[in-house]
């Protein structure tokens, strides 16, 4: 007899977590720049204090859909009957789907 697959609720909830604050820091992205000490906004490269959140923010939303829609499709080949990625995954891209839209309703364009 098969083994029911269980989800962690635990483990969603903690991606879906780290996206948000992943989604803080990048809708807050100016503000950190703005912040940064008196010789780098006086330098050539002004926006260097943010650069690390951009870079995180960038990779963030580039990894965890193609981590996403990877794992359903690996699950699905193997034929186990449970293609839901990990629950870490599938709580950050939970937390994208809703943060890109309320992000859009934040900063009209």
């Amino acid at each position: 007899m098969a083994q029911a697959a269980t989800f962690n609720f635990a483990g969603a909830i903690k991606g879906l977590v780290a996206t948000a604050v992943i989604f803080v820091l990048f809708s807050n992205l100016q503000a950190i720049s703005d912040s940064a000490p008196a010789w780098i906004k006086d330098s050539d490269t002004p926006g260097l204090f943010g650069l690390p959140v951009a870079l995180l923010s960038i990779g963030w939303f580039l990894v965890i859909p193609v981590w996403f829609v990877v794992s359903i499709l690996v699950n699905a080949m193997k034929g186990n009957g449970f293609v839901l990625p990990r629950p870490f995954i599938t709580g950050a891209f939970a937390g994208l789907c809703i943060g890109f839209p309320v992000l859009q309703a934040m900063f009209p364009t």
